[in-house]
């Protein structure tokens, strides 16, 4: 009885191994976590959840569009989320680029900043967004759920 019980406490203790995942959109490849992320599909694009306990993550959405009909600067970002903006090098093979931006919404309470962030690889330019719309929410995180995902993504594997 003493070693069932054992094997149980063990068992009910042992650490969360992170099912590692791939989500595919358009010649994107995004790695993620499963166990910490639910995806669902959008017309153009992905909606990543964090589930995690304790995820402070805001939901993010990435969309891929032509490259003729959105441009991915840092100008353009910044035009179009008014903030800050910084050059994102993906970690590993640095294959893409990311040109990011954060802007604070000026709220009186404690708001998550949006966050935009795009790149652009084979004809589609790939954006990244978080945070809230507006100053009637919580606190979160937009920035890490968007760098997080970013640093999961790499150009599709082409199947032979």
């Amino acid at each position: 009885m003493f070693r069932a019980l054992l094997v149980l406490l063990l068992v009910v203790q042992a650490p969360l191994v992170a099912r590692s995942a791939v989500a595919r959109i358009g010649d994107l490849d995004i790695a993620y976590d499963a166990s910490r992320w639910r995806i669902a599909r959008l017309i153009q694009g992905l909606l990543f959840e964090c589930i995690a306990e304790g995820c402070s993550y805001d939901a993010v959405t990435v969309r891929a569009v032509p490259s003729k009909s959105q441009v991915c600067t840092p100008a353009s970002l910044t035009a179009r989320v008014s903030g800050r903006s910084e050059v994102l090098k993906t970690p590993g093979g640095g294959e893409l680029t990311f040109h990011a931006v954060s802007r604070d919404l000026g709220c009186r309470n404690l708001v998550a900043p949006r966050v935009a962030a795009c790149a652009t690889h084979g004809g589609s330019t790939y954006s990244f967004d978080a945070g809230p719309l507006g100053c009637q929410t919580g606190p979160g995180d937009s920035e890490g759920g968007v760098l997080e995902l970013i640093a999961g993504a790499s150009p599709a594997k082409k199947v032979p």
